[in-house]
């Protein structure tokens, strides 16, 4: 029995959406499985989210041993039937462990099935991509349980993210396709997303070296201005021979261009990450 459509989903965390027993026509949203919840409204949740999937099993079946199978959920699960744990993968915080490629094959109890049931998954996602992700979401019976290794076998090889960082922001890119997946503006999120962070400046004088001569950035010239497409990396080329790349959180990531003018209407740019590409010396008041 394939598993796969929509799901009703809400974040957050409460024991009682196990139950069978709920309405989820009020406060819960039907989101796409298998899929990462971030491409479904949900971009920036990293934490516990919620999946109820509601079936009907043939009579055929219920005398049958039957298997939960999934190929994939990011980062752990604890999954239920009918308000019963029938499994769990991976660790939730404060000792999380994550398996978010961990094939989750669960054995569902005979006594636990009835014609019409209700699947809950409490998911924990730490970062990047979050929810029942695997492309396999199905009851099977235990005696098919070869075939889909095979299929799992079979399936085509995705080569992971390449994550790259300035040492405070974190981006992951996508090593085939070369696009930026996601950006995080600080990398704890993505090590620790209990660990909470402050900003730990409020203002930024940025100067500039050039041939002995310190220069306020702000007073430089810039000719040519963009930024690394769905990352909110700006960069700029000034006239006065250096180029400087920074996050920056006001850029609109769906833009394409970001005009000069724009840049010189922007209060205190360097708020966040200036790093030197080539020529000239950055450097932060008191030696920050």
């Amino acid at each position: 029995m394939d598993l796969r459509g929509k799901a009703a989903f809400r974040t957050g965390d409460d024991d009682v959406w196990r139950s069978k027993y709920i309405d989820e026509s009020a406060e819960w949203n039907f989101i796409p499985v298998p899929g990462a919840w971030e491409r479904s409204g949900f971009p920036t949740l990293d934490g516990i989210g919620w999946y109820r999937i509601r079936f009907r099993l043939p009579a055929s079946m219920r005398k049958d041993s039957l298997l939960l199978v999934m190929s994939g959920v990011d980062d752990a699960d604890e999954t239920f039937l009918n308000g019963g744990m029938i499994g769990a993968t991976g660790t939730f915080p404060p000792r999380a462990r994550l398996e978010p490629t961990s094939l989750r094959v669960y054995p569902i109890p005979r006594a636990a099935l009835e014609e019409f049931n209700l699947l809950a998954i409490r998911v924990y996602d730490a970062g990047d991509s979050g929810g029942i992700t695997g492309s396999i979401f199905r009851i099977i019976r235990a005696d098919s349980m070869a075939s889909v290794l095979n299929e799992i076998v079979d399936s085509p090889f995705r080569r992971p993210p390449v994550f790259f960082s300035n040492g405070v922001m974190v981006s992951a890119l996508d090593p085939v396709s070369h696009v930026v997946e996601w950006t995080k503006p600080h990398l704890f999120t993505e090590m620790d997303a209990g660990l909470r962070t402050e900003t730990s400046l409020s203002s930024v004088e940025v100067t500039v070296d050039i041939d002995g001569r310190r220069r306020p950035l702000r007073d430089c010239t810039p000719l040519q201005t963009g930024f690394m497409e769905h990352s909110g990396i700006a960069h700029a080329r000034f006239r006065e021979g250096f180029d400087v790349s920074w996050y920056h959180p006001h850029v609109p990531r769906c833009a394409r261009s970001w005009s000069a003018s724009a840049f010189e209407g922007i209060p205190r740019i360097a708020r966040r990450i200036v790093l030197p590409l080539r020529q000239g010396l950055l450097a932060l008041p008191g030696g920050g």
